[in-house]
């Protein structure tokens, strides 16, 4: 029931044409009394709270090059998430359920174990998108290599969270620039070397 609901608002937003792929760790939980509209999905309209929507609030000033971004509204949300889908971006769970409630030990195993399925969904993306940017040092560093191995065009760059504390200098925005930055001085498909 959950991935329906996940891949459904997520389709709700997603390019004809992908160029580039967010790839993020996995969903999170699922409200205890299965109340849509608490669901902190990136892609939940219905989710409208401007400091929890982190994720969203943070990728939107950078992808769309706004200094302030706010989420008041569902019209608000709504707006960011179409105009990130304009730019051909689209935020993938490398993880298709919420493992964000588990302890570091077993989240690195499942994310491990996940890697074939996530390459096989990121190939089966036609077009295949430009670049993968990897959101998270801990995704990046659990699957950047079989991903470039795989032929994938993952962007070097480590992109540090925007929900835990990052060595200074290496903010999400910061990294996220860095990373987008990146693809367009270099024209490059990294995994086609």
């Amino acid at each position: 029931m959950e991935l329906s609901i996940y891949e459904s608002l997520a389709n709700q937003f997603k390019p004809m044409t992908i160029h580039t792929v967010l790839l993020a760790e996995s969903p999170p939980i699922f409200p205890d009394d299965g109340n849509v509209r608490k669901l902190k999905y990136f892609y939940n309209p219905d989710f409208v709270d401007n400091l929890k929507d982190v994720l969203l609030r943070e990728t939107a000033k950078v992808i769309l090059n706004r200094p302030r971004v706010a989420i008041r509204s569902k019209e608000d949300k709504i707006e960011l998430l179409k105009a990130i889908q304009r730019k051909g971006y689209f935020l993938i769970d490398a993880v298709k359920y919420p493992i964000n409630h588990l302890t570091p030990t077993e989240r690195k195993k499942i994310i491990l174990d996940s890697v074939p399925t996530l390459i096989q969904e990121l190939k089966n993306l036609k077009p295949e998108p430009e670049r993968i940017i990897i959101l998270m040092k801990t995704i990046y560093d659990l699957t950047a290599e079989a991903l470039t191995n795989a032929g994938l065009p993952v962007v070097p760059v480590v992109v540090y969270s925007p929900f835990n504390a990052a060595p200074k200098g290496f903010d999400y925005k910061t990294t996220l620039r860095k990373a987008l930055n990146y693809v367009q001085k270099a024209d490059f498909k990294l995994g086609c070397n």
